[in-house]
């Protein structure tokens, strides 16, 4: 036997062809053990050349291999007609009963006055073949009239011969038939408890009308096996790299190629899922069969097809699956082993939750959520339960789940109610990042991970105005994102008004293709912002554990960052508002945040540890325009004109709340109004009260940059230096300094520029004439020519705190003079470059890494304690000095033997640490945030 396994092996290595004829010879010798066989040979070869999931410590969700430029486009949204198997039975056939009506010729008919009535017309067939599982019985039959009443006509049922039961039944009066005299086709879905038990259809007539019943059958209905089928087959080929998109929508659906364009993908169409499976058959080792009379299986056979690289199967679909040209071998089946939904996932619970990754946890209704997020369950191997927190034995099972996920978990999908589900994440801390629908996450989750973000444009002149922002909720839920307002992004409205998009900072692990999307197709009114209530949906005030809480505030401040998101808006259930703990978390441990929306309608205005600003609604969830028009009337009543006022209208994008509807609310209001985008909204609010408008910023304290002047345009004769506090000058027809002429003079500016904030920074030269400038030694804005106050930009990358060489040069030819430096990034709105952050001298201690000798922890440092080690003697008594980066001594003290340094002392900025070392001096750069 072993050297027919390796002559077969090697027959499979020589050519394909052949290995499938062997596969289908040898499996008639011996079907079981070539099954097996086979199923581990294709394993074995289709595994080479792909990527894996990897999930490091440091993100929310798991990162996909890169997924493939072209896909295979699939529908799992009824849209292909489902392989399934038909029995029929004409009505005056040798097959059917009857005890009261009369043949008549293609038919069997029942007569008033003439036939008995409340007897069965048709009972049987007495049919022992039709498949466990869900099936559709149909009934095709006519009446003489539909006009006189409402009567019953017939009562139509299926019942379960064994056992005596009816498993389902209905009554069919006589307006249900749609026309006197043409036949109507009646349908019942029932579920056949087990295979090979008879079955009979029977039709009871009421004696109210003539009704002649053409034919009766039954349909396995696969539509739902299918989607389980394709959805968990889509798993298993997308873990390795994805390269099949599907397309599952409803009316709220953004259409089937919209995603794959936007993300720069092609695609094959296909109209058939079994051709797709069968292409993809050699990386599929078999299948997991759930048990259709608990459908709670299907979520336990999702959690086990990743391990055993298995695709879900119902009992309808054994025979196409393990018959030509899949021959998959039955790797597990699930029939009979649970009699209830709870006994599953105690199952779950008890053999697989031990050893599962325990960072995440699925919530998916099997009888709704049937693919969707399952295939992304499926390719991750992780739990997927539908428990309700409102059931006691449920929720006592559901407890045990959530109390043993470790710190930073999350919970997946849905839940069977909204609030008492995120209520009950909530005081486990632990996060609802809604994704039920989601449809395509593995494909998404395999985009490049840099997310592109659009600077920040220049914040609005304060003003004795009403101030209105307009939010669009539900951004935190992953399947709005990725359908309904993908379409509501395409609407021709949008940029016409500032609108505040809410989306999950969740996506930077789930979606950066998708998030990157929306960030370049923005629009400057388009203000991307968090949704409830950070990385994922939570009632922050329900949360039992500082420390925790505190954690989830720091984790969504660093995705938040990421994502490019400056607001947040915090739900605690629909209408509640946020607590002083929970605005005083978010004021330490999300130092960039410009506000907070809270739920509490019509509250008043709170800020936290003096430095965030919480903004209760004036709407929590408008329903349309006019509602819209109303809460912002109600808000503005008893306005005085002696101050700015502030209003937040978030609206429902579920009822039909468009940019187009945005738009029309503001063409309503006056003159005293002025909408503006969320994030201004908040700055705007904090310049009013007297807060920074650049929270979480490193400011610096510079003063200006050296500025030489020269006569001619290319500085050919050096008249004098000054410094500049800023580079906003408009000379017109002035000389811009003593001796300087008024036309073809140039100037040429030095020093340092220190970020506010990292991130990606455009900065943008305004000048009449020409300009050039370096950041950091590279030329980011080469416009040496007779411009004529054209503005024009440049982009690096920067960390907060760092200061960089700074170069700007700038000629003048005739004419008007002026010149103008701005900045802005994601974090920081576009401005003038301040004094502040500009600085004309040179670094005066430079960094030396001395062959590693020094480490320091963390770097950035955010709670004001450094960790420092050498690396090559005791840390005890060593002398460490801090310096600016202009040399200036700021801090002299020893390591102690715990090695940590309490530099709270010191402002946020970059800063050298030196180290006295044996041999030397080591010199590291760290950055306090």
């Amino acid at each position: 036997m072993k050297s027919f396994y390796f002559k077969f092996i090697s027959s499979i290595k020589k050519q394909n062809s052949i290995f499938e004829f062997n596969c289908r010879e040898n499996m008639k010798k011996n079907h079981k053990l070539h099954l097996i066989l086979i199923s581990y040979i294709i394993l074995s070869f289709s595994s080479t050349g792909f990527a894996q999931i990897t999930w490091p410590a440091s993100q929310l969700l798991p990162s996909f291999p890169t997924t493939a430029s072209s896909q295979d486009l699939i529908y799992l949204n009824g849209s292909v007609t489902p392989y399934s198997k038909t029995w029929t039975w004409q009505a005056e056939g040798v097959n059917l009963s009857h005890l009261t009506g009369a043949i008549e010729t293609d038919g069997w008919l029942c007569k008033v006055g003439t036939d008995a009535a409340n007897e069965f017309m048709i009972n049987g067939a007495i049919d022992s073949t039709v498949t466990m599982g869900p099936n559709v019985a149909e009934f095709r039959m006519k009446v003489d009239n539909i006009t006189l009443d409402d009567n019953p006509i017939v009562d139509i049922d299926v019942r379960h011969i064994a056992t005596g039961n009816i498993l389902a039944t209905q009554t069919i009066t006589r307006k249900q038939f749609t026309t006197a005299g043409s036949y109507t086709n009646f349908k019942l879905n029932f579920m056949m408890p087990v295979d090979s038990q008879a079955i009979e259809l029977r039709v009871k007539w009421r004696g109210t009308a003539y009704t002649k019943v053409d034919w009766v059958s039954i349909s396995q209905n696969n539509s739902s096996a299918e989607i389980y089928l394709f959805a968990s087959m889509k798993g298993i080929v997308n873990k390795t790299k994805p390269r099949i998109f599907s397309y599952d929508g409803d009316a709220f659906a953004e259409g089937a190629y919209t995603w794959m364009q936007s993300l720069g993908l092609s695609w094959t169409e296909n109209t058939n899922n079994w051709t797709v499976l069968n292409k993809y058959r050699k990386e599929i080792s078999g299948i997991i069969i759930y048990d259709p009379t608990q459908i709670h299986t299907v979520n336990l056979a999702s959690m086990m097809a990743k391990d055993k690289n298995a695709i879900i199967a119902s009992p309808s679909l054994i025979s196409k699956l393990t018959s030509s040209p899949f021959y998959y071998p039955i790797l597990a089946d699930l029939r009979g082993q649970f009699s209830s939904k709870m006994e599953v996932y105690q199952e779950l619970y008890d053999k697989y939750w031990p050893s599962i990754d325990k960072r995440l946890l699925i919530g998916l209704n099997p009888e709704v959520h049937k693919g969707s997020l399952r295939e992304y369950a499926v390719a991750l191997g992780a739990a997927v339960i539908w428990l309700n927190p409102d059931v006691a034995v449920e929720s006592t099972l559901l407890n045990r789940f959530l109390s043993s996920m470790p710190e930073g978990s999350n919970y997946m999908g849905w839940w069977p109610e909204e609030q008492p589900g995120v209520t009950r994440g909530s005081i486990y801390g632990i996060p609802t990042i809604a994704s039920d629908f989601c449809s395509n996450l593995t494909v998404h989750s395999g985009m490049p991970r840099k997310i592109n973000i659009k600077p920040m444009p220049a914040k609005p002149a304060l003003q004795n105005k009403i101030y209105v922002a307009f939010i669009l909720s539900d951004g935190d839920n992953l399947q709005y994102v990725e359908h309904l307002m993908r379409k509501l992004w395409s609407n021709a409205d949008r940029g016409s008004v500032p609108i505040g998009w809410t989306l999950s900072p969740a996506m930077v692990d789930a979606m950066p293709g998708a998030l990157n999307y929306y960030h370049s197709s923005s629009t400057v009114n388009d203000n991307l912002i968090s949704g409830p209530s950070g990385y994922g949906y939570t009632y922050p005030n329900y949360w039992s554990k500082i420390s925790l809480l505190n954690q989830f505030v720091s984790k969504t401040e660093e995705y938040n960052n990421l994502a490019g998101f400056r607001v947040v808006t915090i739900w605690n259930t629909i209408t509640g508002g946020i607590s002083a703990g929970v605005g005083q978390a978010f004021a330490s441990y999300a130092p960039t945040l410009l506000g907070m929306t809270a739920q509490n309608t019509g509250g008043a205005l709170s800020i936290y540890k003096l430095s965030l600003p919480g903004m209760p609604l004036s709407c929590n969830y408008c329903s349309g325009e006019q509602a819209m028009i109303d809460h912002i009337n109600s808000a503005s009543a008893g306005w005085t004109k002696t101050k700015p006022k502030f209003v937040i209208i978030q609206a429902a994008p579920w009822n039909n709340v468009t940019p187009t509807s945005f738009k029309n609310v503001k063409n309503t209001l006056g003159s005293d109004y002025v909408v503006v985008r969320p994030d201004h909204l908040f700055q705007l609010m904090r310049e009013a009260n007297n807060l920074t408008i650049n929270p979480g910023a490193v400011n610096g304290n510079g003063q200006g940059l050296k500025g030489t002047y020269y006569n001619g345009k290319n500085f050919e004769t050096e008249v004098g230096n000054r410094i500049d506090a800023e580079l906003n000058f408009n000379w017109n027809t002035e000389s811009p300094f003593s001796g300087v002429d008024v036309d073809a003079f140039s100037v040429r500016w030095t020093g340092t520029i220190q970020p506010r904030y990292s991130g990606t920074y455009t900065f943008y030269t305004t000048c009449d004439n020409g300009s050039r400038l370096w950041i950091n030694n590279q030329l980011i804005i080469d416009k040496w020519a007779n411009n004529t106050g054209t503005t024009y930009t440049g982009v690096i990358t920067l960390t907060a705190g760092e200061k960089y060489d700074i170069k700007m040069e700038y000629f003048d030819n005739t004419g008007k003079a002026n010149c103008m430096l701005e900045w802005a990034s994601g974090l920081q709105s576009r401005e003038v470059v301040p004094q502040s952050q500009l600085y004309n001298e040179i670094s005066a201690v430079n960094e030396t890494n001395f062959n590693n000798k020094v480490s320091i922890s963390p770097n950035p440092i955010k709670n004001g304690i450094m960790n420092i080690s050498l690396n090559d003697f005791s840390t005890t008594n060593a002398q460490i000095k801090i310096f600016d980066l202009c040399g200036k001594s700021l801090l002299k003290t020893k390591i102690t033997e715990s090695g940590q340094i309490n530099v709270s002392q010191l402002q946020k900025g970059t800063y050298i640490v030196s180290v006295e070392l044996l041999n030397g001096i080591a010199n590291k750069k760290i950055v306090i945030q």
